[in-house]
């Protein structure tokens, strides 16, 4: 079981998009599932900065917690002015976190050049280019044993919106596997590393129709 460097604060109050069910499995079984990993933090998609204090404090010495957003308000969210920013809530509210660096922007204008990963939240796969963008970059950093946790997964099959991401989450179930369903979030182990060869081979492969036959039944025994 991994030490923290500091000891657990209490429930956040914090809003955010989180189920009670994924507060409670990132409080708790999430360093349960995590073990005796290494490695850096990455966080896509922090809203109000709920899922980023919870999973910050599960950093350890010599650990870091990047986290990217827009920090503009957008239509669905509820506290602000559309187009307006909400960085500064965001900052206030992840005050106590430590290491934590605060990346602004799209995304997609970023890469990833820096230590193994060992932990990595995704909430921003809201298409296809920022998905492939991510999954091109920082997918190949994961360490072994390392954990992704897709908070949109249930919620991305159910809009019809998660077509690409269930094909190359199916292409790359030699390297992640499924291990838990939290709410509307999938979490995955690396069981083995990838490299920048196989993530451009599962990106830019047009599918069969036998294989998205394949992809389906092999969702349907999972997520059901």
């Amino acid at each position: 079981m991994a030490i923290l460097f500091w000891k657990q604060r209490e429930f956040s109050d914090i809003k955010g998009a989180l189920s009670p069910t994924e507060i409670s499995y990132l409080r708790k079984g999430l360093p349960r599932d995590l073990g005796d990993t290494h490695g850096e933090i990455i966080e896509f998609g922090t809203y109000l900065g709920l899922s980023t204090d919870l999973l910050n404090q599960h950093l350890r010495r010599n650990e870091n917690h990047f986290c990217y957003d827009r920090f503009i308000w957008e239509e669905w969210m509820k506290g602000g002015t559309v187009g307006e920013s909400f960085r500064e809530l965001f900052l206030k509210n992840t005050e106590e976190c430590v290491r934590l660096h605060v990346q602004e922007g799209d995304i997609q204008k970023y890469k990833w050049n820096g230590c193994g990963i060992r932990l990595m939240f995704i909430d921003a796969f809201k298409c296809k280019a920022t998905a492939s963008h991510v999954i091109k970059n920082w997918f190949m950093y994961m360490n072994h044993g390392g954990l992704i946790l897709d908070q949109d997964f249930m919620w991305g099959m159910q809009q019809g919106i998660y077509e690409f991401c269930i094909l190359w989450y199916y292409r790359l179930r030699q390297n992640i596997k499924p291990i838990v369903r939290v709410g509307t979030t999938i979490v995955f182990r690396v069981i083995e590393c990838m490299d920048f060869c196989t993530l451009n081979r599962v990106l830019d492969t047009r599918p069969t129709f036998k294989e998205l036959t394949e992809c389906m039944n092999y969702w349907s025994g999972i997520v059901e």
